[in-house]
């Protein structure tokens, strides 16, 4: 269920292009609902984005810093949530990487990374 809701999240935010002001609402919203739910936002934001990624728990753990038993829990608590307060969480997620996907490509193109 949380890998097709990142998905989903993922999708969804690829069909959306906001301004930076837009970016600045997704991330404070996002950081909001993260801490009502016990998240700390750059950590959720990194396993949600590897796990759609189709990392799992021991090679995001490694990647983000965290235990193993850190990802599954965070996982855990996603499952726990209410559906339509998950997908809204993991869409934020999918808005925010893809920006800084946009972001990351324009300057490997504009520097020749």
């Amino acid at each position: 269920m949380v890998e097709e809701a990142v998905q989903k999240g993922v999708v969804q935010s690829s069909q959306q292009r906001g301004s930076a002001n837009q970016h600045f609402v997704v991330e404070k919203v996002f950081v909001r609902i993260s801490k009502q739910h016990g998240f700390k936002p750059p950590i959720l934001k990194e396993i949600v984005f590897l796990r759609s990624k189709g990392f799992n728990n021991v090679e995001i753990a490694s990647s983000v810093g965290v235990s193993r038993n850190t990802v599954s829990n965070y996982l855990e608590k996603l499952r726990e949530m209410q559906d339509p307060e998950m997908v809204d969480l993991i869409s934020l997620v999918g808005m925010m990487m893809e920006r800084h996907n946009r972001m990351f490509s324009l300057l490997e193109r504009e520097f020749e990374i």
